[in-house]
């Protein structure tokens, strides 16, 4: 393969990495394969075989070594503050009748909003924010 496939692939993972916060998985196989595309275009890997050997082996023993550093260092910088919405005050953009999924403003972006409630809730009403489940509010009447 030609080395900068190695490295276009290598950075797609990073890239990739993105979209999977906390991990860490894809990350070292795109290191790998930036490190495997820059070893062949250095000459020191010549066969094919090999460069999937090399990939496979940096991929590995690098996630074996600093992947548990990385997941701890994560963990130290602490959670976000995300749970603070709960108790806060949004307002549905739409009418959202009991247990159905709209939209509603919360700190001046939309949201995903459930209707956690027993009565509809109505465009523009005040409710409060009892749960945040991924990036969906459940919602109740105030």
């Amino acid at each position: 393969m030609e080395w900068w496939m190695w490295v276009v692939g290598g950075v797609a993972l990073l890239a990739a990495e993105v979209l999977t916060p906390g991990s860490f998985f894809l990350f070292f196989f795109g290191f790998g394969g930036i490190v495997t595309g820059i070893l062949t275009k250095m000459g020191v890997i010549s066969d094919s075989s090999m460069e999937w050997i090399v990939w496979s082996g940096v991929s590995f023993a690098t996630m074996l070594l600093f992947r548990p550093m990385l997941v701890k260092l994560v963990k130290r910088i602490g959670p976000t503050n995300m749970d603070s919405i709960v108790g806060e005050v949004a307002s549905p953009l739409a009418d959202i009748v009991p247990g159905a999924v709209g939209q509603a403003e919360l700190r001046g972006v939309p949201w995903i909003a459930e209707n956690a409630g027993d009565v509809p809730l109505t465009k523009g009403q005040r409710c409060r924010v009892i749960a945040l489940e991924g990036l969906k509010i459940r919602l109740r009447a105030e």
